[in-house]
């Protein structure tokens, strides 16, 4: 938990990803990717291709475009 702690809150400083507090009563955050970490897309795509090539089982849903 820690590690995935530090590793959003570094994400979140590059401009990668951006975090939305709900403020509720219980705690409800939500995290996505920013216009600037949508522009990965390629790169992870690519990551994403060469894993299945050589047996790499992955999850990207190469169809969802970025929020607008």
């Amino acid at each position: 938990h820690r590690t995935l702690s530090l590793q959003l809150k570094q994400m979140i400083e590059s401009g990668l990803v951006e975090r939305h507090d709900y403020k509720t009563n219980a705690p409800h955050v939500e995290y996505n990717l920013s216009e600037f970490g949508h522009s990965l897309r390629p790169v992870l795509c690519a990551m994403h291709e060469w894993g299945t090539a050589n047996g790499v089982p992955a999850h990207i849903d190469k169809t969802s475009e970025p929020a607008a």
